[in-house]
């Protein structure tokens, strides 16, 4: 997952050198765009205010959220993912998300 990178350019044909993302203009983000993950495990503000691993938010431990080794598609109970609670989020992130994201309403 760390070793993922934006796309260069969106399918729409603009270039992310050319857009800013809502998050680099926050005061805390440095650099150019990065990916969800990466934001919050490796950057130099994560590494400085978290110390956040994969299960701070993919919890849980229901064999069923988890995708067999090796992959057997023809059993559709498991999942290739563990889900995120989007209350997880709100344990660093607070009740009102979108006030910290600069957004006017929820």
């Amino acid at each position: 997952m760390l070793e993922r990178k934006p796309l260069k350019q969106s399918p729409a044909g603009v270039k992310a050198s050319d857009a800013l993302a809502w998050y680099q203009t926050l005061s805390t983000y440095e650099g150019e765009q990065d990916t969800f993950h990466r934001r919050h495990l490796v950057t130099p503000l994560a590494k400085e205010v978290m110390a956040m691993k994969c299960n701070t938010c993919h919890q849980g431990d229901d064999p069923r959220e988890e995708a067999q080794i090796p992959p057997d598609h023809s059993n559709r109970d498991f999942t290739l993912r563990k889900s995120v609670n989007p209350e997880i989020c709100l344990m660093c992130h607070g009740a009102s998300p979108y006030k910290l994201m600069g957004l006017p309403t929820p």
